[in-house]
């Protein structure tokens, strides 16, 4: 072979060794994209952490009036419009006119995405009812771990004005939940025997038959019906460890019931 031929050769061999190099960095770089699916600039596509019901309304639950059942699958692109938050969870509108909770979606933050607007949607009057579910976060806040109190303080933190609120929210040490309505009144909340959406029914009186000790019990009210009787959601109680729903016909002082209502506006 001549010089020439193998000069040539050499060449064009470099040029595909360069071209595969080439492709090479680009798939590279493909993989190693950022997971937002932005298809074009000012766009807020992201992809579901798992399968999702989209909402006609913001707050309402999984599967009821209006829904789309499982709209959008596990990691399917979800094109977020605008979010707004309601008792203390973020919500998102999506491109197909469904709200979705935030909580679902892989948007990078656990807070508002920046550069999208607030939706201005109406939402649910304060003492519409709430449907029971358990999406219990399992952190202690300062209390026994799935305790009644933990996942009460969990739903105040999530549903009222009270975000931070802890075994030591506004100075008062709240401990077991037959402590609740003294230390509600502490720390200046307003506490009597008429149930509220959103409020807090507490049991002073209740003996716990695991140790036999004065422990109390609380739960968190989700709905009210015109007598004046009313569901509420609890850990730890017919359930042991666990999430259960009850019907209460009263405020009254029996062992088995709620003798105190706290609320928190």
């Amino acid at each position: 072979m001549s010089t020439i031929n193998r000069t040539a050769t050499a060449r064009t061999i470099t040029a595909r060794t360069a071209a595969i190099l080439a492709g090479a960095a680009v798939a590279l770089g493909g993989a190693l994209a950022l997971p937002d699916m932005a298809s074009a600039e000012g766009s807020h596509t992201y992809p579901a952490k798992t399968a999702i019901d989209g909402r006609k309304n913001i707050g309402d639950p999984a599967g009821g009036e209006g829904a789309v059942v499982d709209q959008f699958k596990e990691g399917d692109p979800v094109t977020i419009t605008c979010q707004q938050e309601y008792l203390g969870q973020l919500w998102d509108k999506t491109d197909k006119d469904t709200f979705v909770p935030d909580k679902y979606i892989k948007t990078g933050t656990d807070g508002r995405v920046e550069g999208l607007p607030d939706c201005g949607a109406p939402l649910p009057p304060e003492d519409a009812p709430q449907e029971p579910v358990d999406d219990f976060d399992h952190n202690a806040y300062g209390f026994a771990s799935d305790q009644c109190t933990a996942f009460a303080a969990w739903r105040v933190r999530q549903r009222t004005p009270a975000h931070d609120f802890n075994n030591d929210w506004h100075g008062q040490i709240w401990g077991d939940a037959g402590n609740w309505d003294d230390a509600a009144r502490n720390a200046g909340l307003r506490v009597d025997e008429t149930p509220e959406v959103g409020a807090l029914a507490i049991n002073d009186v209740h003996v716990s038959s695991e140790d036999g000790q004065l422990h109390g019990h609380v739960a968190y009210i989700n709905k009210v019906y015109p007598d004046g009787s009313f569901d509420v959601e609890e850990y730890n109680w017919d359930n042991s460890r666990a999430y259960g729903t009850r019907h209460i016909d009263r405020i009254d002082g029996a062992d088995l019931g709620f003798q105190h209502v706290v609320h928190f506006d």
